[in-house]
């Protein structure tokens, strides 16, 4: 046997092989997922018009404790006055002010930069978080008083 020939049984023989390599495969069931992961899932529904949370300090305090801990003063500044993500003081928002676009940025996230927290944070959590932006602002715009005394305790 010469050179080629023992190139074309090489190559007879790879292609045997993968071709009993792909029909094994197709005949073993699929790996079975997880039915079940740890982090919050929560099913997307519109949320109500209104923060059941808005102008409760417990629950202000709560959604500044929670913008430190996930990280949300990485691209808002620890005082939300804006750094790599926008200023979240004057109450403007790309994506809406009213409570529930609110509620939905953090839940769904945005395009370039937001992430979703969707399987991270439970909606009890999200309306937190917004009672928190929310105070951070008065009805007409300037800083709040939360704002002056430093969003990070």
């Amino acid at each position: 046997m010469n050179a080629s020939s023992h190139i074309v049984l090489l190559i007879a023989f790879m292609g045997a092989a993968l071709t009993g390599f792909a029909a094994a495969q197709a005949q073993q069931p699929a790996p079975k997922q997880p039915s079940s992961s740890p982090s919050v899932s929560v099913q997307y529904q519109q949320p109500p018009a209104t923060n059941p949370y808005a102008g409760q300090p417990e629950a202000i305090a709560e959604g500044r404790r929670l913008f430190t801990q996930y990280n949300c003063v990485g691209c808002h500044a620890p005082g939300a006055g804006g750094a790599m993500g926008p200023s979240l003081l004057d109450g403007e928002r790309i994506y809406g002010s009213a409570p529930g676009a609110v509620f939905q940025t953090i839940l769904l996230g945005r395009p370039h930069g937001m992430p979703s927290f969707e399987r991270v944070l439970t909606p009890d959590q999200i309306w937190k978080l917004a009672a928190y932006l929310e105070s951070l602002h008065s009805a007409s715009g300037s800083a709040s008083p939360a704002t002056e005394r430093g969003a990070t305790r």
